[in-house]
């Protein structure tokens, strides 16, 4: 994460009632214009991806957090959201069990919340045809993603100590109130945890060193903060990409872990700063 969020050097257009009004050094910062949108854009438990976006640019932050989501369901992250919940599912059965008939069952449970048909069988009927035939399309994307897992490991090989392990509210080692969960835990051959997260976004290959890691702090966040809950320290740190399939294993560093912790904390106190006053450059 950067030192300091690049300023706008010129005026933007305002979001939501918010408006964007010049500073002292000529540049421009977004003003919240009620007690509820400075609540929105502060975090009192926080995220590495917010703590992210406030290093990068609170504005973006403090206006992301007004604006209502907008969903598309066939949008990689969502389709991907799919697939990462059926993953969760079939990893909690017993070894033995996560076979193609579980991931068939879980993705279809998946699809049937996605596309649930009692909205529209009240408010417009005519409109439950097409919603079969996406969802029919949804879920053949969806399901062949969560498969494709099986290429990279047998799943019945994977020791599994527990998957969406809530880290809510847990305190790091130098004293920020956080949140997060861990995709899946775990455990090796010789007794040692392994903390993972899904991405289902495309591989690009290895980061480049000269830019930020976001993943890998991510994972040096959880590392940290499931010590924190558990007193067990995890060893390892991957990212399992099943669309490629790739299984991406994070070097531990002590220093990089150290500047990890060190970064979480100034964005903190960064966004302590801009939800006191109301303005996030």
């Amino acid at each position: 994460m950067s030192d300091t969020a690049t300023p706008y050097k010129r005026r933007p257009k305002s979001v939501k009632g918010m408006e964007f009004r010049q500073q002292p050094d000529g540049s421009y910062a977004l003003v919240a214009a009620t007690a509820d949108q400075i609540a929105n854009g502060d975090r009192k438990k926080l995220s590495i991806s917010v703590a992210h976006q406030v290093e990068q640019c609170p504005a973006a932050q403090l206006a992301k957090n007004n604006i209502p989501r907008q969903s598309d369901p066939f949008a990689a992250n969502e389709l991907g959201s799919g697939a990462h919940d059926t993953l969760e599912h079939v990893y909690l059965l017993p070894r033995g069990k996560r076979d193609e008939d579980a991931f068939d069952r879980y993705t279809l449970d998946v699809a049937d919340r996605v596309w649930s048909e009692k909205k529209l069988l009240d408010l417009y009927p005519p409109s439950v045809e097409a919603n079969r035939e996406l969802k029919a399309k949804w879920l053949e994307i969806v399901s062949t993603w969560a498969k494709r897992i099986a290429l990279m490991e047998d799943p019945n090989e994977i020791d599994v100590v527990g998957t969406e392990i809530e880290l809510d509210g847990v305190m790091t080692s130098n004293g920020v109130l956080s949140t997060g969960k861990i995709d899946r835990l775990r455990r090796l051959d010789s007794g040692f945890l392994v903390i993972e997260d899904y991405k289902f976004g495309v591989w690009k290959g290895e980061p480049n060193p000269k830019f930020q890691d976001g993943y890998k702090e991510q994972q040096h966040l959880y590392l940290d903060l499931y010590f924190q809950m558990t007193g067990e320290r995890a060893v390892g740190m991957e990212i399992l990409y099943p669309r490629h399939p790739h299984r991406r294993i994070i070097d531990f560093k002590q220093a990089e872990f150290d500047q990890t912790l060190v970064n979480f904390k100034h964005a903190r106190t960064e966004l302590d700063g801009y939800a006191a006053t109301g303005v996030f450059p």
